[in-house]
């Protein structure tokens, strides 16, 4: 029995030393990518004594990496297991030996990146995994702290000299730029094409894609991919991150989102890479990177453009109009829903029936039946698309979007596609083809001239109330979007319909909606009214002379994780940027999931008080 005891102690020990080891590791492997990579200025090469202390650190590296993957197998009761368990990372120490023996140059660098990569990324994972299956927490805040978490580390990525044309960076717009990314909002303190360098606009795309999709999905799938499997309380993170009701099939979910994401993206910036009129003079890799970058932005609903003037360039250009949409549009619906839709149409095709994933909550049913979820999702968006699409013609029509009629001229079917992009970019795509408020420039003609010359001026209040509450409502639950979500919109349209009826249940293509989603439809509404109030009262406070209804457009805009903006953003002071910002994350994160996040979980009571009504309205 002692010895039993001793080898345990023995193991326990191991096991903690080799959990030292491997933060270390990643440790310096975190240091050594940002010091070769994001330490200097963006078009400065780092100097020889720096890449002398580099070339010592990767000695470090493949030291500890190598040693640990030979020793820790041979002293492993089970050696196979172990293998098993880590094949990627045994097949990355093989490689590495390969091309350390087999190089004459260092052309091991190429696969030590990998290595640090690995190392920098899965090893932290692995420890935050223990930490969560140990601490007790509610799956809410863990959510919530995901996301900080993310915010946090590209706050420090945006200050690194390399991530900048000019190589400074303010701490306050690197938070706000980070958090914009992060909570795919798209709004923007500075010009993301001009101001960023390559490597700071591919953390920003980063940023964008791990925001979307939600750092959960990711931990799932690097389970998945290093042969580790999902415990309990790991699924019910990614079932509160992406709104689904139980377990059933998680595995095969994760896998869906991921492989559907990637392939909608691929064919977008595959589309958008011949629909885009280029400026002239754009090179091969340039066109690449554009499509890419737009494809992913407009798909995780984030609005982020690499052009100051976003896609008003291309206002007139169907084809894109029409990509740009598709993304918004897929993205927006929801991973469940699209998972539905595959299936039905997949169905339809083979003309056989499978069975789905989910349950009558998340909206999917049997294959060739559509969940009320899914119903009311597919209905509430056709509408909102309409009816914004109407609303908008009809103000902006006869008033050419605010353009002078002498200067840009926009025909009925120009007006049209426009109507059409911004009803569909404010459900949280934060992409625009018209001016959203007024523009000044100096007149070409008189450039010396101080007075700017007024351009457009931008859309009619009308036209911006309707974007604000479109913004409001958002995309739909488990989607890339914000706002208060259109099922939960959808829901309060129900209740005021059964009201009028004269009905105590919500009924909704012959199924009663249970009253526990109907309290967290009023929750989330009333959070998110009050966050929108709170957050306007302050910027009101902060921005004195700010235009009511632009603070109200950029707050809501903010909540929403749209990104459309009248133009304060960047004038914004120091106070009204952590306002917005605060206003992004709890947009993010969801007023339900923050309301439960800030609660205390208590025992639920077997007793019930006597009723006794109050007066109401």
């Amino acid at each position: 029995m002692a010895l039993e005891d001793l080898r345990i102690q023995y193991r326990d020990l191991g096991n903690r030393v080799l959990g030292s080891v491997k933060l270390v590791l990643a440790f310096v492997c975190g240091l050594a990518l940002l010091w070769e990579f994001g330490s200097t200025q963006y078009g400065v090469p780092i100097s020889a004594g720096e890449k002398s202390i580099i070339g010592l650190l990767d000695y470090f590296i493949i030291a500890v990496f190598l040693g640990k993957n030979v020793l820790t197998p041979l002293l492993s009761r089970d050696a196979g297991s172990y293998l098993k368990r880590n094949f990627v990372e045994m097949l990355l120490s093989i490689i590495l030996v390969l091309f350390i023996l087999t190089s004459t140059e260092r052309s091991y660098e190429y696969p030590l990146i990998g290595v640090k990569l690995f190392a920098m990324i899965v090893y932290p994972y692995r420890v935050l995994v223990t930490v969560l299956a140990r601490v007790r927490t509610n799956t809410p805040l863990t959510v919530a702290f995901s996301f900080l978490a993310i915010i946090i580390i590209g706050l420090l990525l945006f200050m690194l000299p390399k991530s900048t044309v000019s190589g400074d960076m303010k701490a306050v717009d690197a938070l706000f730029t980070a958090t914009s990314a992060t909570c795919v909002t798209g709004l923007i303190v500075v010009d993301t094409g001009r101001y960023f360098s390559p490597f700071g606009q591919a953390v920003l795309l980063c940023l964008i894609q791990v925001g979307g999709l939600g750092l959960m999905t990711f931990m799932a799938f690097f389970s998945m991919a290093l042969g580790r499997g999902l415990g309990l309380k790991q699924e019910m993170l990614i079932k509160d991150t992406l709104s689904l009701e139980h377990r059933f099939g998680l595995r095969h979910v994760i896998v869906f989102i991921l492989t559907m994401t990637f392939v909608v993206e691929a064919a977008g910036a595959f589309a958008l890479y011949f629909t885009f009129p280029f400026p002239p003079g754009y090179s091969l890799g340039a066109k690449v990177w554009f499509s890419v970058f737009h494809s992913i932005s407009a798909f995780c609903n984030s609005g982020f453009s690499l052009f100051s003037t976003s896609f008003m360039t291309a206002r007139t250009h169907i084809p894109l109009n029409i990509v740009a949409a598709a993304l918004i549009v897929i993205g927006g619906l929801g991973f469940v829903v699209n998972y539905n839709i595959l299936s039905f149409l997949r169905a339809r095709f083979r003309r056989k029936k499978r069975f789905t994933f989910a349950s009558k909550e998340t909206g999917l049913a049997k294959l060739g039946q559509f969940g009320v979820h899914t119903k009311v999702v597919i209905i509430t968006t056709i509408i909102l698309l309409a009816a914004g699409t109407f609303c908008v013609y009809l103000i902006e029509a006869p008033r050419n979007f605010g353009y002078d009629s002498s200067k840009v001229k926009l025909g009925p079917g120009e007006k049209l596609t426009a109507s059409f992009f911004q009803s569909v970019t404010a459900r949280t795509a934060g992409f625009n083809t018209v001016d959203i408020g007024p523009r000044f420039e100096k007149s070409e003609s008189s450039p010396h001239n101080s007075d700017p010359e007024l351009i457009t001026k931008g859309l009619a209040p009308a036209t911006q109330l309707l974007v604000i509450i479109l913004m409001f409502i958002g995309a739909s639950p488990g989607s890339t979007g914000g706002g208060i979500k259109t099922a939960t919109f959808a829901m309060l349209v129900f209740v005021i319909i059964a009201r009028l009826r004269n009905r105590n249940n919500i009924e909704v293509f012959k199924r009663t909606i249970p009253q526990r989603v109907i309290s967290n439809g009023f929750v989330v509404v009333i959070v998110a009214l009050s966050v929108v109030l709170i957050s306007t009262m302050l910027l009101t406070i902060t921005e004195e002379g700010a235009n009511f209804i632009s603070v109200l457009f950029e707050v809501v805009s903010a909540f929403g994780t749209v990104g459309l903006s009248t133009g304060i953003t960047g004038s914004l002071s120091v106070a009204g940027k952590i306002t917005i910002i605060v206003t992004m994350f709890v947009g993010r994160i969801g007023p339900l999931t923050l309301m439960l996040a800030m609660s205390r979980q208590e025992i639920a009571k077997r007793y019930e008080y006597p009723e006794e009504g109050i007066m109401i309205g």
